[in-house]
């Protein structure tokens, strides 16, 4: 159990307190009631935030991070590391090593650049954004995968499908990608991710 001063003494947790970190095992730590954070350390954490606005920081391990509700700020620092914001608005941040972005419904991608998640660093060729546990389509009656689509329009079918769009701001190093995601018959998409830098994703770069 863990005290209002992150003091440690098993391998999982509910934390009502302040900041708190792991142990130097592997640890589940979850976060409830107030806006807070917790940290990993060398073990192969999972750190579930809940309600409130958190910072969920990993550590030298392979960790798992779970927002919950609430604007929320994520890193899962070294190691291969999967990153769920949840719902709110939430900055995601892999850091080093191979890491996955998951988004596990359309309800965490609402489609305003303003209140979606940011992926703040993502690596093209080693990181990937994890759409898999969403059923692409809400008019087909199977589990289906997004179809990708590159920069090209959505077409009007059933299927599901993702395309993005590359928004540089001249002058600045403030340039950013937009994913948008279509679940529907029409060409006009219902979520949106919004990647910093400039990327030319491909199918490689997502789980479908």
């Amino acid at each position: 159990m863990a005290d209002s001063n992150g003091s440690i003494s098993a391998a999982s947790y509910i934390l009502f307190g302040k900041a708190t970190q792991a142990t130097t095992g592997d640890d589940e730590l979850t976060r409830t009631n107030c806006a807070k954070t917790i940290s990993g350390l060398v073990g192969d954490e999972t750190l579930l935030g809940m309600a409130g606005n958190d910072q969920l920081f990993g550590g030298a391990g392979n960790d798992s991070l779970d927002g919950g509700g609430g604007n929320d700020r994520m890193s899962g620092r070294s190691g291969s590391d999967t990153i769920i914001g949840g719902a709110g608005r939430n900055v995601l941040t892999g850091g080093l090593d191979n890491d996955f972005f998951k988004f596990t419904a359309m309800n965490e991608m609402p489609l305003s650049e303003a209140n979606t998640d940011l992926i703040s660093d993502c690596k093209r060729g080693q990181d990937k954004i994890d759409l898999s546990t969403i059923d692409a389509s809400t008019v087909l009656t199977t589990d289906d995968a997004f179809i990708f689509r590159g920069s090209k329009e959505f077409k009007e079918n059933n299927a599901g499908e993702i395309n993005f769009k590359k928004f540089d701001n001249k002058g600045t190093a403030n340039g950013y990608t937009l994913v948008y995601i279509d679940t529907d018959t029409d060409r006009a998409a219902e979520g949106v991710i919004k990647v910093m830098g400039l990327h030319n994703f491909t199918a490689g770069d997502f789980i479908l």
